[in-house]
């Protein structure tokens, strides 16, 4: 399993470690603070392709799955994104901040 993780705050550690304890390999970080993208680095020795533009993350075939760990009002346009691009997803809560949202996503 390659992975991905956008948002690299608090919890995107203990994603990265469970990635790992899954068997999986982090393959594409992503954050739009180029210091998070090298402290994510040199906290956890991951050497994944660095993206500061999410979008050009989601380009990337080869991931299967894309963690979303960033601020909950930009959850719901990075789910659907990387839904339209193939790939499945795995976002922390809240998936969405309204009802419309979420039927968005649903009927993905």
């Amino acid at each position: 399993m390659r992975a991905a993780i956008i948002g690299l705050g608090a919890i995107s550690t203990t994603h990265y470690g469970a990635i790992g304890r899954a068997g999986g390999a982090v393959a594409a970080i992503c954050d739009v603070d180029e210091a998070k993208l090298a402290a994510f680095r040199e906290k956890t020795g991951c050497a994944a392709t660095g993206y500061t533009d999410w979008h050009a993350l989601l380009r990337d075939e080869s991931l299967d799955v894309i963690h979303i760990c960033t601020p909950h009002y930009l959850h719901a346009e990075m789910v659907i994104e990387a839904l339209l691009a193939g790939h499945h997803v795995l976002c922390e809560k809240p998936l969405c901040i309204n009802y419309a949202q979420a039927e968005e996503i649903a009927r993905l």
